[in-house]
């Protein structure tokens, strides 16, 4: 998990080094991709037990 932490910020800093993108781009893409990421948990948590439950 930490390795791709740290391939999305090389990513974002290297798009900005290069001026292919705003830092304001990269910042709300980053904040864009946080909150897909807390509706997605939030979703996933929302699941009935028995779905995660292991018959027998």
């Amino acid at each position: 998990m930490a390795v791709t932490i740290l391939a999305i910020i090389a990513v974002g800093i290297s798009r900005i080094y290069l001026g292919v993108h705003y830092p304001s781009d990269v910042v709300s893409s980053w904040a864009a991709g946080v909150i897909a990421i807390a509706v997605a948990n939030e979703i996933a948590g929302e699941q009935p037990e028995h779905v995660f439950r292991r018959p027998g």
